[in-house]
């Protein structure tokens, strides 16, 4: 059986723009900014291009991008696909600089107006904690039914109820 060499020919922009179709769909948030580069090379299991700069170096393909044209992402900030929301897209123009807290905002949970339970997530039925949604409707239902549990005739020894 034969290794697999780590050995990379090339510099690392000439293998990169190897593994990049530019001729993607049209931006669907920003059709201004023009066409995704989509990327043609190994993804992780989220979606995202990766691209190994040595054999010991590896980095997201839309990031090396972004990098190439504008130096090193600010600290504290991570790149968001804002124009085209396509994680294989590496188009430098389609991603801009953000903190996390606006990324997970714009992000497809924040797109979501149901809990997964078909709650809707309004101003009456919302729970906000940590940054997070929470259904109330979801939330009394589950109180409920460990309160039954608790109060229970029948709870177990051990439990913080003695019956009596």
């Amino acid at each position: 059986m034969r290794e697999r060499s780590a050995r990379i020919v090339g510099s690392p922009d000439v293998r990169f723009d190897a593994k990049v179709d530019r001729l993607g769909p049209i931006a669907a948030n920003r059709p201004d900014l023009g066409r995704c580069w989509l990327w043609l090379a190994g993804l992780t299991r989220s979606g995202y291009g990766t691209f190994r700069l040595s054999a010991s170096e590896q980095r997201r393909a839309h990031r090396y991008a972004w990098e190439r044209v504008n130096g090193a992402v600010p600290d504290g900030l991570e790149l968001d696909h804002f124009a085209c929301d396509r994680r294989d897209c590496c188009n430098p123009a389609h991603v801009r600089p953000v903190t996390h807290q606006e990324n997970m905002a714009r992000g497809a949970h924040a797109r979501k107006t149901h809990c997964p339970a078909g709650h809707p997530y309004d101003e009456f039925n919302t729970l906000v904690t940590n940054g997070r949604r929470n259904c109330k409707t979801c939330r009394a239902d589950w109180q409920r039914r460990y309160r039954a549990r608790i109060n229970s005739p029948t709870t177990h020894p051990g439990s913080r109820r003695v019956n009596t």
